[in-house]
This record gives C-alpha cells, sequence and structure tokens, in this order.
C-alpha cells in the first residue's frame, strides 16, 4: 500500500511539473485541481514524504501576505491575493485592494515590502497559510483548493452556499471574486490555485522527493529485469533437457 501511495504521489508531481505551465488554461486547472486535493488536504504528500524516509516536513517557498496584514487593518482589504504563478510571461504577486485611501505612512510601508516577499514555508504552514483575502475574509490555500475541487468541479459540483457556516460564507465571497477579478489576464481564483500548484513543484524539497521516488522505481524495474531474466533462463535451460 505504501508503495502504491508514492506511485500515486510520483505521478501526481510529474503531471503538475508537466502540465501547470504558463499556459494552462482555467478549465484544465479546475479539471485537475483534485491533484492538489489529494496532494494537500488529504494530505497524501506528506504521507509519502515521510515514507520515502525523510524527516522534517519539506519547504515550500512562496509569496506571503503577512506583511501587508501588518500594513493594512484586515476588515479594510476589498481583495487581496498572493499569487508567484507565471502565467503567459507574467507574475504578480502580493496584489492588495482597499476600501481606505492609503495614508502616507501606509505608502512608505508598503514601498518598503517591494513587489513581493518570499517565505519559506514548512509543508502544514503552506497549506494553512493565507492565499487570498475577500472583504476582510482570509482563505487559506487548503480551503481555496477545496472550494474549487468540491464546488466548482474538479471532484463534485456543489453551488448551493450555506451561509450559516464560516466556511460557506468564504466560498460565497468566492463567487464574486470568481465572476468579476482578473488577475495576469487571467481568472483571479485559477490564479492562485495555479500559484499553489507551480509554488509546490518548484519547492527544491518536493524535487529531493521526486528524485528519490524515481531511484526507487528504477531499482524495482532493474530488480524485476533481472528477475525476469532469471526465469527465462531457467525456462531456457528446461526445454533443452
Amino acid at each position: 500500500m505504501s508503495n502504491y501511495l508514492l506511485e500515486v504521489v510520483a505521478n501526481h508531481l510529474r503531471f503538475l511539473c508537466e502540465e501547470w505551465d504558463q499556459n494552462i488554461d482555467d478549465e484544465s486547472l479546475r479539471r485537475s485541481s483534485n491533484v492538489l486535493r489529494m496532494l494537500l488536504v488529504e494530505p497524501n504528500l506528506l504521507n509519502a514524504w515521510q515514507i520515502a524516509g525523510f524527516s522534517r516536513e519539506p519547504e515550500i517557498v512562496a509569496p506571503t501576505l503577512e506583511k501587508h496584514l501588518q500594513t493594512y487593518s484586515l476588515n479594510d482589504i476589498l481583495f487581496a491575493t498572493a499569487g508567484g504563478a507565471e502565467y503567459k510571461g507574467t507574475t504578480i504577486a502580493m496584489l492588495c485592494i482597499s476600501s481606505e485611501a492609503r495614508t502616507p505612512e501606509q505608502i512608505r510601508e508598503i514601498s518598503k515590502i517591494g513587489p513581493f516577499i518570499l517565505k519559506h514555508h514548512k509543508l502544514v504552514e503552506f497549506s494553512e497559510s493565507t492565499c487570498i483575502i475577500v472583504r476582510g475574509l482570509s482563505v487559506n490555500r487548503r480551503e481555496l483548493i477545496k472550494y474549487v475541487a468540491n464546488k466548482l468541479g474538479g471532484d463534485h459540483i456543489d453551488l448551493r452556499r450555506d451561509l450559516s457556516k464560516p466556511l460557506e460564507q468564504k466560498f460565497a465571497y468566492l463567487d464574486k471574486i470568481r465572476e468579476t477579478i482578473q488577475v495576469a489576464e487571467k481568472n483571479a481564483i485559477y490564479y492562485e490555485i495555479l500559484s499553489i500548484g507551480q509554488s509546490l513543484v518548484r519547492s527544491d524539497d518536493v524535487q529531493r522527493l521526486r528524485n528519490r521516488l524515481q531511484m526507487k522505481w528504477l531499482s524495482q524495474k532493474e530488480r524485476c529485469a533481472k528477475r525476469s531474466a532469471f526465469f527465462r533462463d531457467i525456462a531456457f535451460e528446461t526445454s533443452w533437457k
């Protein structure tokens, strides 16, 4: 069972590397969002990392909104996205739209932040850190993946929103973002989903995992090839007796 999990994780990571490039369309991201759900929400990537023999959590380098949250009041933020994806030659990160005019002090603080800040996240922290803010509500990466996979049709389509539940309230606001906002000439929801996937596969630790799994499968194939050759030789020798 462990070997099967490692094989599936390796295949999913290879899929993200090969398919989630700067030209991928929104429909393809929606259909394959269940790959992120399987890796980060369930969380099979962390399980595979541990089974493969690594000790500490893998690190993912990705843009963070933490500095912006120190500059703005959360309730004043209409929309913010961590971003960081490369899409058709453009990369946008730490985009923030506020309902209030910026004070001179805020402008100075924002200018100090620069175009974007990259943070080294532990894998669980990466999944649980804020990637979108909409009307004062923080949405983490795990929640965004659930929204696309479970609500928009990656795995299931569910257009109902039970506003008595906090997560469903976030989904209702994300519906508005999906209908109105673009980032880098791409739907804002799918731009952030692409950012999550690209940040994941760019990770040095994830690449280390891929390399180790690749060596594991090569070793298994060599053992299988030797075993097959052994039995072929036995069958050949027997046929001549």
